[in-house]
């Protein structure tokens, strides 16, 4: 019979939480992400749209001009609270997610453009000096919000980088070789071979005749990690003494499986550890290519780049004008560069930084999903 209060199948744990601070927490911050983002995304949804209200009441005469600068204080901290708020909450919640990078970059370039499209939505020809305080105060909380998502996109991809540069094929779900230990005897070659990798052991290694051809099993379909015939030649020693250590020679020793198809035993390569192991050793070389690669071509073309993104902005603001229909330019163009960051340095920085990232992931996914 159970104690009195406790069901009977009630059994008192002992068991210690071994998980570590990170996996104690997350839950933690999960909820607290949670709490913020729905407050965060009502005072941004509030913030934005009292804004735009007075934006559209200022059009002519303004006959309380005080009463509306003192409205456009409070939605401007209103605007940046709920910003501050939506960011943290939504990547406390979702931190790690694929859509979350985007969906903050939209909602960023979203807030911070209003200045540009609110004219077009609400017919405005001419903004007054209250209209340009109300788009003020949206560029202020579209600033904020894009320089935070640019920040979390660039935390992100960091993360990644280092994750994938650190813990590499350990991260994803193998077919073979879970549980080994890498060989410490041996040196760990950069861009080595197989033989030279961590994870080839070397009781394996002395009679492999892919080591004495100086050669790599993933380029000969076949290796100590998956070819059966390789590994019990190795434990009955059956190369020992008669194995050539001429390269040529010793290529005669090497197995061929002709039951499995290339494309079959190109997979089993995807699945070694040995070959992954070669393939995180890739993702290091290119990582800083990929960074010297964008630097060089910021700084390289630079002025051209630069005369794109100017052009973009004039033929927004001509759009602009054919649509008010002006003889002459709207002004946006004009107030982009004289903004305290100019518009279109901001586009080319902020179009190199979201190359740089989806080139980041586009290296990731050819190197350990598509395994090139």
């Amino acid at each position: 019979m159970g104690q009195r209060g406790l069901p009977l199948s009630f059994t008192p744990s002992y068991q210690k939480d071994d998980r570590d601070l990170g996996e104690k927490i997350h839950p933690i911050l999960e909820g607290v992400g949670r709490w913020l983002f729905w407050p965060g995304l009502v005072c941004t949804v509030v913030g934005f749209g009292l804004t735009a209200y007075t934006f559209q009441a200022a059009v002519g005469p303004v006959a309380a001009p005080d009463i509306i600068a003192g409205n456009l204080h409070v939605y401007n901290g209103l605007l940046i609270l709920g910003v501050v708020a939506l960011m943290l909450g939504s990547s406390l919640a979702w931190w790690g997610e694929d859509p979350l990078a985007v969906s903050q970059t939209i909602g960023a370039a979203v807030v911070f453009f209003s200045p540009l499209y609110l004219p077009m939505v609400f017919g405005v020809t001419e903004v007054n000096e209250a209209g340009a305080r109300a788009l003020q105060v949206l560029q202020n909380g579209g600033a904020a919000f894009g320089i935070l998502a640019l920040g979390v996109l660039v935390v992100d991809v960091t993360q990644r980088v280092r994750q994938r540069s650190t813990i590499g094929i350990k991260a994803d779900h193998l077919k073979y070789g879970k549980g080994l230990r890498e060989e410490k005897e041996y040196q760990n070659v950069f861009l080595g071979k197989c033989w030279q990798m961590p994870f080839c052991r070397k009781f394996v290694r002395q009679l492999c005749p892919i080591f004495h051809a100086q050669r790599t099993c993933w380029k000969e379909r076949v290796g100590c990690m998956c070819e059966e015939e390789v590994i019990r030649r190795a434990m009955a020693g059956q190369l020992e003494g008669t194995i050539s250590k001429d390269a040529l020679a010793a290529a005669k020793f090497i197995p061929r499986n002709f039951k499995l198809t290339e494309e079959q035993k190109r997979e089993r390569c995807r699945q070694c550890v040995i070959y992954n192991e070669h393939q995180k050793h890739k993702y290091r070389l290119l990582v800083p290519l990929t960074i010297l690669a964008f630097v060089g071509l910021y700084i390289g073309g630079r002025a051209v780049f630069l005369g794109t993104t100017t052009e973009m902005v004039n033929r927004v603001d001509r759009m602009v004008a054919n649509v008010l229909l002006q003889q002459g330019p709207s002004g946006i163009a004009e107030k982009a560069r004289t903004s305290v960051i100019p518009l279109n340095e901001l586009m080319l920085a902020s179009f190199f930084l979201l190359a740089f990232v989806y080139t980041l992931k586009f290296v990731e996914f050819a190197i350990f999903k598509l395994k090139i």
